[in-house]
C-alpha cells in the first residue's frame, strides 16, 4: 500500500510546485546593468577623454612618462576640504593617475607644479560639462599607494606624502 502512495504523493508534489517564469534575454539598447561604473553622458563621456590624454602624454623634458595609467570614473560628489556636510560636497571627475618611473626622480615641488598644471589643464575641459566642479585627481605609485590627492591648488602644499 506505501507503494502506491508514495507515486501518488510525489505526483500531488509536483502538481502543488510555483511556476517560475522564463527570463527575457537582454535587449541590446537597454541601459547598462550597472549605470553608476560607467559615463553614459556624452559630454561627459568627451571631456574624460580628453583628461585622460592629458594626463597620458604629459612627459619629462627628455621624453619620458610620468604617468603609466589613467582612470577616469563617472562623476562622483566629493567633500570639500573644509566640511563633511550635504552643502560642502561637490560633483567632480574623479581622475586616478598611477605614476610612472620619470615620477620617481621628480622632487616635491617638480611634481606639485605639474600636478597643479594638469588640474588647470583639466577645468578648462571639465568647465564644458556644467554639473561638473572640477577634477578629483588621485595620484597612486606602481605598488597601489596613493601618494597624494588633490581638488584645488590652493591646497596643495603638502598633498604629497614624504615630501615634508
Amino acid at each position: 500500500m506505501i507503494r502506491l502512495l508514495v507515486p501518488f504523493f510525489m505526483l500531488f508534489l509536483s502538481g502543488c510546485m510555483r511556476q517560475v517564469p522564463a527570463v527575457k534575454p537582454a535587449e541590446a539598447s537597454a541601459e547598462p546593468v550597472y549605470p553608476r561604473s560607467t559615463i553614459s553622458d556624452p559630454d561627459t563621456k568627451r571631456v574624460a577623454a580628453i583628461v585622460r590624454n592629458l594626463f597620458l602624454e604629459r612627459q619629462t623634458p627628455k621624453g619620458e612618462k610620468l604617468f603609466s595609467s589613467c582612470d577616469i570614473l563617472p562623476p562622483a560628489r566629493s567633500v570639500l576640504p573644509y566640511g563633511v556636510g550635504q552643502y560642502e560636497q561637490q560633483l567632480r571627475l574623479p581622475v586616478i593617475v598611477t605614476t610612472a618611473t620619470a615620477w620617481d626622480r621628480l622632487d616635491g615641488p617638480g611634481r606639485r607644479s605639474i600636478l597643479a598644471d594638469l588640474h588647470e589643464s583639466s577645468i578648462r575641459y571639465i568647465s564644458e560639462v556644467p554639473a561638473l566642479k572640477g577634477p578629483s585627481i588621485t595620484v597612486v605609485n606602481s605598488k597601489g599607494w596613493q601618494v597624494a590627492w588633490l581638488t584645488s591648488p590652493s591646497t596643495a602644499d603638502g598633498m604629497f606624502l614624504g615630501d615634508e
